[in-house]
């Protein structure tokens, strides 16, 4: 598996997420059941990059493109937890904007996996 490029360094972590999967079966009564579909809970993250260098840039175009798009999984560290996740992209596609002669922004997001 491989590991999300730990350079260049995302400007913030925005809108860190977590999400559970709870079942619940309501009776004819009334009465509730609910069980954990998953074992836990999954974290999204959402990578801002400001004022990247096209070399910077193409690091994380590569990376990208190395996974294919949302198909392969790996391993990325949050600065913000200290703590190593097991992700994907979560999305097939990926742009970044050209705001400066070859300075760049953008954001990817991020899906945990169990």
């Amino acid at each position: 598996m491989s590991t999300f490029p730990t350079s260049p360094r995302p400007i913030k972590v925005q809108k860190p997420s977590i999400k559970f999967r709870t079942l619940v079966s309501e009776s004819e009564d009334g009465y509730e059941q609910r069980r954990s579909v998953w074992p836990r809970g999954k974290r999204t993250f959402e990578l801002q990059y400001d004022v990247l260098s096209q070399s910077e840039m193409q690091v994380l175009w590569d990376f990208y493109v190395s996974c294919s798009g949302s198909y392969l999984d790996f391993t990325f560290f949050d600065h913000t937890s200290n703590a190593n996740y097991t992700c994907r992209f979560a999305e097939d596609e990926l742009s970044f904007d050209e705001f400066r002669y070859r300075t760049y922004n953008g954001s990817l997001k991020l899906v945990e996996l169990f």
